[in-house]
C-alpha cells in the first residue's frame, strides 16, 4: 500500500503521456469557413464547412474536411493534419 501512496501521482501524468501517443496533441477551432445554405443569417442552421484552421500554442493547421464537419478540440499527431 505503500508504493501506491508514493507512486499513485504518477497516474495522472501516465495518462497524458498515453493519450499523448495514441492520438496526438489536441487542436482549438480558430477559424471556419463555411456554405451558405440559402437562409440568410440562422445561427442554428445546417452549415457544411468548408475549411477548419485549429490552433495549438506549438502553431495552427488547416484542413478542408470532406465531411463538412469541423469540431470544436481536434487530436493531431506530430503537428499535422
Amino acid at each position: 500500500m505503500k508504493f501506491l501512496r508514493y507512486f499513485g501521482w504518477t497516474i495522472f501524468p501516465a495518462a497524458l503521456v498515453g493519450v499523448y501517443l495514441t492520438f496526438g496533441l489536441p487542436y482549438l477551432n480558430a477559424t471556419y469557413d463555411f456554405r451558405n445554405n440559402g437562409k440568410g443569417y440562422d445561427p442554428w442552421a445546417k452549415r457544411h464547412y468548408l475549411r477548419c484552421t485549429y490552433w495549438n500554442p506549438k502553431g495552427d493547421i488547416t484542413i478542408y474536411p470532406m465531411d463538412g464537419k469541423c469540431p470544436r478540440i481536434k487530436f493531431f499527431k506530430s503537428g499535422r493534419g
